[in-house]
């Protein structure tokens, strides 16, 4: 299915569903009204936070906005490998500190 909306890069999910969502004039009670999950779920995933995994609400949300699955799934795999590599940057840095403090 070819998708209505492309993800912007640089930015995360929820970051990409909001922007969708403003661009589409439609407020979080509008998508809410669309798809089948909860408005605080709704609210959550659009404003606050990304996925940790597609589940079938984020996909509704997305679908509404015009994302595709394949879209949102490339997204939160992006999104796992710069999380896992924060971290890994972060013990890395860790570990130097205590190994100069010895």
């Amino acid at each position: 299915m070819k998708p209505k909306k492309e993800m912007k890069d640089g930015l995360d999910l929820a970051e990409n569903l909001e922007l969708a969502m403003l661009e589409l004039g439609l407020r979080v009670a509008d998508v809410n009204r669309k798809c089948d999950c909860s408005y605080n779920l709704t609210l959550k995933l659009i404003k606050k936070k990304s996925a940790a995994s597609p589940t079938r609400n984020v996909l509704q949300i997305a679908k509404v906005l015009g994302f595709t699955e394949e879209q949102v799934e490339k997204k939160i795999r992006e999104e796992r490998i710069k999380n896992s590599k924060e971290k890994l940057k972060f013990f890395e840095s860790k570990i130097s500190m205590e190994r100069k403090e010895k």
